[in-house]
């Protein structure tokens, strides 16, 4: 008897314990079973999404789309999609729509249309117009939502341990986005996302995969190798919250550590103490010079043609630039489509503002081409507030009226103007506040002509430069002024462009003249007292400044000098 006693509460218990433990766990949400829409997604329930669309050929009014879940006639879970043009009739509407739930317009309808609502109305008219609010669909009552934020979701980076991971959309498509969540797990029958749903605190969750971060990136952690990764974008209660699954595990890092890891660990672990700024100079590489020449051998002969491609770069770039813990970043040869599509929203998630200037070139017939690659300058907002932003494009800049003296200069040159006047090299400017001061934060940088056989155009360029920065400095007279420039120069440590940053004035005798005709002097004011960022000349042999620094090795021979100078003005 004890012992039959014994086996009873013995299976009780491990049933209540099985009991418990499916209570514990959330129950399988009732899924569409049919849906227009290939992308893993959740729509939400008893809404009906409305979107005009673009007019249709020779009509002024858009169209109409329309997108709800109901259930058809085995009450299972559908989604309808309808595109329809705006002069249907309600009448037609509500028949098309039944046609999608049961397969047929010959049913009954009852209520789709609300009480007191013109049938012979159009469809533009009563939805577009929001002159009703709802629609009765099977006895339901459905909100009518219009307009609600759209987007695509997809991640074209490589995912490897050790690398930042984001996901990518239109180009304005970020602002709609309330939240990104990430996801790990299983994926199920047909490598499939299990379904997305909102819990009951209307949080976004992906069914059995566990949440592991919320943000714009994903720092990928070795405890992440091998797992599925999914993101889903919420876009608020009233959207479709779209997620994307990757299609392959977490892969292992292509190189462990990364060789700014062990100077970031030396030099970057902490911030930069209050009073003070850690400012980063970058040149990032732009596509168009990394991507391989077809006959050609590679720019960079060390590297890998996998790994100098973008969706492996640029995930090991966003991971660097982050581990500096910088206030400043001058970065120069960034994409338009690294900016728009990551780095823009990247440094927005770390709490920093950013501006870009894209290079331009000119075609054969004299119409600007722009290059898809400039300059960007990064600022942290907890120590400096957005003022104006200043650009220019040093070809167009030295025809006015100020660089007289340099026009006058390149005339004794046909060869040395026509090349300079067909650069494509940019300056950028960023006034700032100093949130812990008064002071003004003049915030630029360049990137000058790269070929060694031309100094006389990049001192003139550095002269340009140095003659828009005072430009823009005089605006701010009225304030305590501190500039900071930094800039890819291409030039060496003993160049002329070096010595007129450091001195303010080149001469005619220098020699950076001597590869053409054009001799010229020139002298500014606002670098009559430069300050050489601490640490400049240490750090540079131990740490080249490479235009593929994040993926070179040590051996790397392609090294730009990319100089930073700050200098003051009372």
């Amino acid at each position: 008897m004890a012992l039959n006693s014994y086996l009873r509460n013995f299976r009780l218990g491990r049933l209540l314990a099985s009991l418990k433990m499916a209570m514990s766990q959330p129950r399988r949400p009732q899924e569409v079973t049919r849906t227009p829409i290939a992308q893993p997604h959740f729509t939400p329930r008893e809404t009906v999404l409305i979107w005009p669309l673009k007019a249709f050929a020779n009509d002024s009014n858009p169209s109409v789309r329309i997108l709800m879940v109901v259930e058809d006639a085995e009450n299972r879970l559908i989604e309808v999609e309808m595109k329809r043009p705006p002069y249907d009739k309600l009448e037609i509407f509500e028949k098309k729509l039944y046609a999608k739930i049961y397969g047929t317009e010959d049913v009954m309808q009852n209520g789709l249309i609300p009480s007191g609502v013109d049938e012979q109305a159009t469809l533009y008219e009563m939805l577009c117009s929001e002159q009703i609010n709802e629609i009765v669909v099977k006895g339901r009552r459905y909100r009518l939502v219009h307009d609600p934020p759209d987007v695509l979701v997809n991640v074209e980076l490589r995912a490897k341990i050790g690398t930042i991971l984001m996901p990518h959309l239109k180009v304005d498509d970020f602002l709609k986005v309330r939240e990104f969540t990430w996801f790990a797990g299983e994926p199920e029958r047909g490598n499939r996302l299990p379904p997305i749903y909102r819990d009951g605190h209307n949080q976004i969750q992906v069914f059995s995969w566990n949440k592991i971060h919320s943000g714009r990136f994903l720092e990928l952690l070795p405890e992440h190798q091998g797992k599925t990764i999914a993101v889903v974008a919420d876009l608020g209660v009233d959207a479709v919250a779209k997620g994307f699954m990757l299609r392959q595990p977490i892969e292992a890092a292509t190189e462990s550590p990364f060789i700014f890891e062990e100077r970031q660990k030396k030099y970057c672990s902490e911030e930069a103490p209050p009073g003070q700024y850690r400012i980063v100079d970058y040149n990032v590489l732009a596509h168009i010079y990394a991507k391989p020449r077809k006959g050609k051998p590679l720019f960079f002969p060390y590297c890998s043609e996998e790994t100098i491609s973008d969706d492996v770069r640029y995930p090991i770039i966003l991971k660097e630039l982050k581990g500096y813990n910088a206030d400043l970043f001058f970065l120069q040869e960034v994409d338009k489509k690294l900016y728009e599509s990551y780095l823009c929203h990247f440094f927005e998630d770390l709490g920093f503002g950013s501006s870009f200037v894209e290079k331009e070139t000119t075609r054969g017939n004299g119409t600007p081409q722009l290059m898809r690659e400039g300059v960007v300058i990064a600022f942290n907002k907890r120590k400096f507030a957005f003022e104006k932003e200043y650009k220019t494009q040093l070809a167009n800049y030295v025809a006015e009226e100020t660089n007289n003296d340099v026009m006058k200069c390149l005339e004794s040159d046909r060869i040395l103007k026509e090349k300079l006047l067909t650069r494509n090299n940019i300056a950028l400017v960023v006034a700032l506040k100093e949130l812990s001061s008064d002071k003004t934060i003049i915030a630029a940088s360049t990137h000058l002509f790269f070929d060694p056989a031309y100094e006389n155009i990049k001192i003139i360029q550095a002269v340009l430069c140095s003659r828009f920065i005072d430009s823009v400095r005089r605006n701010y007279e009225d304030s305590k002024t501190r500039t900071i420039f930094g800039g890819d120069l291409n030039s060496t440590p003993k160049s002329a462009v070096v010595k007129f940053f450091e001195e303010g004035r080149v001469t005619e005798d220098s020699e950076c003249w001597k590869s053409g005709d054009a001799r010229g002097s020139f002298e500014t004011n606002s670098l009559k007292r430069i300050q050489r960022m601490p640490r400049l000349r240490l750090r540079l042999p131990e740490c080249p400044v490479s235009t593929g620094c994040t993926i070179a090795r040590r051996r790397a021979r392609h090294t730009i000098y990319c100089f930073t100078v700050a200098y003051s003005s009372q």
